[in-house]
């Protein structure tokens, strides 16, 4: 999502500049055009999992910030993350 909101602030900041990115035929305009779209394909690849199928894989989660020593120990259990 931080990702996501950097490429929009990148092509408000062309537009001010009268860079139209949506017919520019730059190759920033277009790597920008593709990038905003595979983006939006994975945002909505990931949102078709609900609520419930995010906790369970959740599991072991216990919060964004914690700086426990047992953390390492509970994150060697969990299974390596699959980037898509």
């Amino acid at each position: 999502i931080h990702y996501h909101k950097f490429i929009a602030k990148c092509i408000k900041k062309l537009k001010r500049n009268g860079i139209d990115v949506k017919t520019s035929p730059s190759d920033v305009s277009l790597f920008l055009r593709r990038e905003v779209c595979n983006v939006s394909d994975h945002l909505a690849f990931m949102s078709k999992y609900d609520s419930e199928e995010w906790t369970s894989a959740l599991s072991h989660f216990d919060g964004w910030a914690d700086h426990d020593l047992t953390m390492e120990a509970q994150q060697s259990l969990l299974p390596p993350l699959l980037i898509v």
